[in-house]
């Protein structure tokens, strides 16, 4: 019903990374850092009024990357050299069109910080998660060893390099798995996956993933293409 987003805003004075409002009716506000957060956004009929709070802790995914990682994927030095992911919740209503949704769902947030030069053969990856509670969820994030511009294979395997799983409330750190694309539709967006992976503990998972919509995203313009999608997973 309404999408946004605007790469390039001049930053207010006195802005801070979780603390700033834009001239294009964004304003992010810090009420507990790293535990809760306000998202507003106001322009061409849209209010939202949402609120982040977390689940875990921020877990730390990117580590100096080992010569495996760099052989997977050759960007990971310039991509992120210092990023987390954390699970959360989020709370609150989306008015558009003169409806009031009323939001009450899993959510994951992310920050990267370091120099990004985004110049490189950036390659295929994926990135997939799922919450059922607060003891159980999974995050896998999968890069292609394939070139990018090898044919799009529907039964395409990708290697998982990070991630997160929870059971039972006990946080583990991938150590291994693959992501595979089990059916895709004529024109290639992914339609069904299967994660499956190990963690630090030696616990395995299995995850299959229904896409239930597809948003055509380019996250840079001049590098990235993704398909985002809201995802059904059996897990």
């Amino acid at each position: 019903l309404y999408y946004a987003y605007d790469e390039h805003q001049p930053l207010p004075e006195g802005a801070d990374v979780y603390d700033f409002s834009l001239a294009n009716g964004l304003t992010v506000e810090t009420i507990d850092p790293l535990n809760k957060y306000r998202f507003r956004f106001v322009n061409e009929g849209i209010d939202l009024d949402l609120t982040w709070t977390a689940m875990t802790e921020p877990q730390w995914m990117q580590p100096p990357p080992s010569e495996r990682d760099l052989a997977i994927n050759p960007a990971a030095r310039e991509w992120a050299p210092n990023h987390y992911d954390q699970f959360g919740h989020m709370q609150g209503t989306i008015q558009v069109e003169g409806k009031t949704l009323e939001v009450n769902a899993w959510s994951q947030r992310d920050r990267s910080w370091g120099p990004r030069t985004l110049t490189f053969d950036f390659p295929r990856l994926s990135w997939g998660w799922a919450t059922i509670d607060e003891n159980n969820a999974f995050m896998a994030f999968a890069v292609s060893r394939r070139k990018n511009q090898d044919e799009v294979l529907v039964d395409e395997v990708q290697e998982v390099v990070a991630g997160v799983y929870i059971k039972d409330g006990l946080i583990g750190h991938l150590d291994s798995g693959t992501l595979e694309f089990t059916e895709r539709a004529d024109d290639l967006r992914p339609l069904e996956q299967t994660i499956r992976a190990t963690d630090e503990h030696g616990r395995s998972f299995e995850a299959v993933g229904r896409y239930q919509n597809h948003l055509a995203w380019h996250g840079y313009s001049n590098v990235l293409f993704g398909w985002w999608g809201l995802t059904s997973w059996q897990f």
